[in-house]
């Protein structure tokens, strides 16, 4: 991952905002959440250049922050590959 170690971004993701670009386009989430059902959740939505909203990408609420982080790197999202087979294309960006 160009900007930073892929384990630093992972722990980023698990309590602030992150943003990536991966092939050429930039993504954002919003990282974990607890919800008000005592559950945990986050979200990752595609953005233009200016940062605005385009469509979302994946949604995931879990029992624990572990399930989160498991669902994001697991899930083959990232054009039909999985977070670790494409982290090495990713670029992690100040948002």
């Amino acid at each position: 991952m160009e900007g930073g170690r892929v384990n630093d971004f992972i722990d980023a993701f698990s309590y602030q905002s992150v943003g990536l670009v991966f092939r050429g386009e930039k993504y954002f989430s919003d990282g974990i959440i607890t919800n008000s059902n005592g559950k945990f959740s986050f979200f990752i939505i595609k953005v233009n250049d200016n940062d605005e909203f385009l469509e979302d990408i994946f949604e995931f609420e879990g029992d624990t922050i572990t399930d989160c982080i498991n669902a994001l790197v697991n899930a083959p999202i990232w054009d039909g590959k999985t977070f670790y087979e494409v982290e090495n294309e990713m670029k992690w960006v100040d948002w």
